[in-house]
Formats: structure tokens, C-alpha cells, sequence
């Protein structure tokens, strides 16, 4: 169904990224002023695609059917965003852009918050977030089918929370990668079965605070250490046909990539990754 790329498999990917409002909805994002103008917009906008790419690698001369994939950023259902889902209901902010959504093999993007109904706040930092639980269902509704929790608000109400978070995207069927109660389930790649093949995605968090980084002794989100990275990336040549990494890295409103973002990424790239997504810093990077 795919045709071989060296080891790994590529026939027809397209990947489309895109720019959504609804991403940037919290504290963190430019204050109050910046998320007062985004929540007034009455739905979020597909603005447009940043970037299309297409790898065509033919075996014979038959079409396959082709593998659509959507990559967004930082999603964060709370603050301004609470008001208007407990309104219009917790699928209103995607609506605007749902249609697309649903016409992707797979709809990827990056939990900024963990979904909890308690906890309590665990660090010290100026922003910490959590959602209700009830609001993944308005991720499924819109077409949302896989999620990072790789980032550096998944333990802000601590591990109970994260297990809450985990616990609610199973129960609401999304897949998920990036972090766990322990190293390996933060290790762990989600598989995403298709029409065209299999899917796997792993996430990974190199933000601050470190405290959230998985180690052998205790859980949380996965850091990408370059011979473990190595190691799963030569695995996954077996287990998939086509190998997603997401990243949380790099500088707020910084539009240039750090050399480490560079450098990981082809790193990866170069030990069998076929698409990396990066988020974090809240503007477009390039």
C-alpha cells in the first residue's frame, strides 16, 4: 500500500498545517487584551494553510488512496474560552473549521491543559490551567483524533490530574502520546489504524519546568534523550507506516527556530521520523 523510503514507508502523504485562533485563547498567549479580541471573533477561522506537502513515491503505476493529516498547535479550553462553551457547548470554539477536521485521516494537536475536574495547583509559576473533563468531548465532536501531552501545563494540578486527562481521552476515544505515569507510558506511541496504513505518534516536551520531564524514577512528560529516541524510531520502522513526531519547544512569540529545534528535528528525521510538528512559542516559526 505504501511503497518503501529506504526501510521506512511513503507512498501518498498529504499534510496540511494550520494556523487556528481558537489555539492561542490563554494568559500565556499575549494577555488579556489579545484573548478578549480572539473570543470576540464569533466562530474560530481556518485562516489558511501555512504549508502543503506531498510525498509521492510510486510502487506501480496504481493510485493509492492518500493519507490526510492535520497538524494544529496549542489548544486551551479555559479562561475567556469557559464562558462561551458553557453557552454554546464545548464544541462551539471549533466549528468554524470542524468540516475540515472531519475530512483528515488523522487531526492532531497539542493539549495545553490537562481535562480535570479536581486537583490541586502544584507548582509555582505565574499560569497554570486546567479544564473540565465534560470539554473532550467538543475535541472528539469537532474531528480531533490524536493529542500531545508533551508540553509544560500537563502536570500543573499534578499526576492526579494527568490521569483524569488520560482516563477522559480514552474514555472519549483520543488518542494520545507525550506523557504518563511512568517513563515508558510516556514513551509509549499512539497508533493510529487508517485506510491507507498505520500511524504512529510519539510526543515530546523540551520546555520548562524540568520537574515535569519522565525519568526512570517517576512519570510525567517525555523528554526526547537521543539514544532512547534513536532506539524507538529504529522499532517503529516495524510497527508503522508512517512516523509522526510532535515537539514542545522553542521561544514565545520567537518566529526564528533554535539550533536544538533544528538540530532534533533532523536528527529525527534522520533515524526514521517522516513529519515533525513543532508548537510552543505562539506564533508561526519558519
Amino acid at each position: 500500500m505504501f511503497k518503501k523510503v529506504g526501510t521506512h514507508t511513503l507512498r501518498i502523504v498529504r499534510c496540511t498545517f494550520f494556523y487556528f485562533n481558537i489555539f492561542f485563547l490563554s494568559h500565556c498567549s499575549g494577555g488579556e487584551k489579545l484573548g478578549e479580541a480572539i473570543i470576540l471573533t464569533p466562530r474560530s477561522e481556518l485562516n489558511y494553510p501555512i504549508e502543503n506537502i506531498e510525498f509521492r513515491q510510486s510502487v506501480s503505476g496504481t493510485e493509492t488512496p492518500a493519507l490526510h493529516i492535520i497538524a494544529g498547535g496549542d489548544v486551551m479550553l479555559g479562561h475567556w474560552t469557559k464562558s462561551y462553551i458553557e453557552k454554546y457547548g464545548s464544541d462551539y470554539p471549533f466549528r468554524g473549521i470542524s468540516t475540515a477536521l472531519q475530512n483528515h485521516d488523522v487531526v492532531i494537536a497539542n493539549l495545553e491543559a490537562p481535562f480535570a475536574d479536581y486537583g490541586e495547583n502544584r507548582v509555582e509559576k505565574q499560569y497554570t490551567f486546567k479544564v473540565p473533563t465534560d470539554y473532550a468531548w467538543g475535541l472528539k465532536k469537532a474531528g480531533f483524533n490524536v493529542v500531545s501531552l508533551a508540553n509544560n501545563h500537563i502536570l500543573d494540578f499534578g499526576f492526579e490530574a494527568l490521569q483524569q486527562t488520560i482516563q477522559t481521552l480514552d474514555k472519549v476515544q483520543i488518542f494520545h502520546a507525550g506523557a504518563g505515569m511512568t517513563m515508558e507510558d510516556a514513551w509509549n506511541p499512539a497508533f493510529v489504524q487508517t485506510k491507507v496504513g498505520r500511524v504512529a505518534f510519539l510526543a515530546f516536551s523540551m520546555t520548562f519546568p524540568k520537574e515535569f520531564w519522565a525519568n526512570d524514577s517517576v512519570g510525567g512528560t517525555a523528554y526526547p534523550l537521543e539514544n532512547k529516541l534513536k532506539n524507538t524510531l529504529q522499532c517503529l520502522k516495524d510497527e508503522a507506516d508512517v512516523v509522526i513526531l510532535s515537539f514542545h519547544w522553542g521561544q514565545e512569540k520567537s518566529h526564528e527556530p533554535k539550533d536544538y529545534q533544528r538540530y532534533y528535528a533532523h536528527f529525527a528525521i534522520d533515524h526514521g521520523a517522516d513529519l515533525i510538528i513543532g508548537h510552543h512559542p505562539h506564533v508561526l516559526q519558519g
